[in-house]
């Protein structure tokens, strides 16, 4: 068993547990120094060009954890992103760096698949020194712009993560960590990984219904509105015109019945065929 702090709170983990969160904190932005969960990036500042205050103002909320701090600068030479949004990109998301052009399709849905697909939501951003170009189809929602910068951020702090060493973490394994430990750290981040498939729900009990009888059907619209006393019983005058009235249907299919005695089976008897010629009889002796 591990006890691991984080600023004042403590979290219990199991041995797999601990093994397994170790290695996903880097993706997070966290890492550990002994027991303490701490930010990978204290005292750190991350320039973007291009983008709104509002967006920047985003972008600290959901890094907070992480100790970086995130600010807005309008000389090229000092960003380590500079942004756009322009409406005629042929795809979400680009970077670009010298002439190199790279064509990204982020997760935009968590679904059950591989850890080293959800963990970075498929963002990545290519080794190398800025300024990197970032082009965001101005379509997206200003939501959807905020999450993908901050998982591209992420990865241009810390491009030598290989997400293939995650393999052996299941899906359920992850979102366990992700709700135990980074709900508790920082719930804006954590919400980035929330799945919208709901458990299915067990549909509640019916009201009592009024017992059924073929001959008194209930209309549909009195069904579950009053108590059972409600709901009329035939008569015993009714159910003995019922039992007079019965009669059994035909059975066409069954066969008929004869009314006469079978006859016993004679081995010796003389058995006539269709065309009236006599069956050969073995035991019938020769004179």
């Amino acid at each position: 068993m591990f006890h691991l702090i984080y600023n004042t709170q403590t979290f219990k983990l199991a041995d797999r547990e601990y093994v397994k969160l170790r290695e996903c904190l880097p993706y997070w932005g966290l890492r550990l120094d002994q027991e303490h969960i701490i930010g990978a990036y204290p005292n750190k500042r991350f320039y973007i060009k291009g983008v709104s205050q509002e967006i920047v103002q985003d972008l600290n909320a959901i890094l907070t954890h992480t100790g970086l701090s995130v600010g807005i600068t309008e000389i090229k030479e000092q960003s380590d992103f500079t942004v756009s949004f322009p409406s005629s990109l042929p795809g979400p998301l680009q970077i670009k760096q010298d002439q190199l052009t790279y064509r990204l399709k982020p997760l935009e849905k968590l679904y059950p698949t591989e850890i080293k697909n959800i963990i970075h939501k498929k963002l990545w951003t290519p080794v190398m020194a800025p300024p990197i170009f970032i082009h965001i189809h101005a379509g997206q929602s200003q939501s959807q712009m905020t999450e993908w910068l901050v998982f591209l951020i992420l990865s241009y702090l810390n491009p030598h993560l290989d997400s293939q060493r995650l393999s052996h973490i299941s899906f359920s394994e992850y979102l366990h960590l992700v709700q135990k430990i980074l709900v508790p750290i920082n719930t804006t981040f954590a919400a980035f990984y929330k799945t919208d498939k709901q458990g299915d729900s067990w549909p509640s009990l019916p009201e009592a219904f009024p017992p059924y009888n073929p001959k008194y059907p209930q209309p549909l619209d009195t069904l579950n509105t009053g108590p059972r006393s409600e709901v009329k019983a035939p008569s015993h005058e009714d159910v003995d015109k019922e039992a007079l009235d019965f009669k059994p249907s035909p059975a066409p299919f069954l066969k008929q019945q004869h009314s006469k005695a079978p006859e016993a089976i004679n081995p010796f008897k003389s058995i006539k065929t269709a065309n009236n010629k006599t069956v050969i009889n073995p035991f019938k002796k020769k004179h």
